[in-house]
């Protein structure tokens, strides 16, 4: 009992919470495929949505999609069934008003 309480293994813990959350996200940088098609016309030039997120930060699209899931997940509490309609109804509709391709 004393190993459980002990501040050893409360750190080991939280590191392997660590390991875990960036395990997820390399994860889903890879299983997860989002693209936006939006681009526009400014100063004469052509700028692509999707280049300019990249720019930014590497694979926004995927880690956007997986903090929607986490967070109707785990704060919200809704169930997995919920996630994927969800999931499935933005899809559509974002490609329906060709927003993603």
């Amino acid at each position: 009992m004393k190993l459980l309480a002990s501040d050893t293994t409360k750190n080991v813990t939280d590191a392997l919470k660590i390991v875990s959350m960036i395990v997820i996200g390399a994860l889903a940088t890879d299983n997860i495929k989002v693209n936006t098609i939006v681009s526009g016309t400014f100063g004469g030039s052509e700028v692509v949505l999707q280049d300019v997120l990249d720019s930014i930060l590497p694979c926004m699209m995927p880690l956007a999609v997986l903090a929607l899931v986490i967070c109707l997940l785990k704060k919200k509490q809704k169930s997995s069934v919920f996630v994927l309609l969800t999931l499935f109804v933005i899809g559509f509709v974002l490609t329906f008003i060709n927003f993603l391709g």
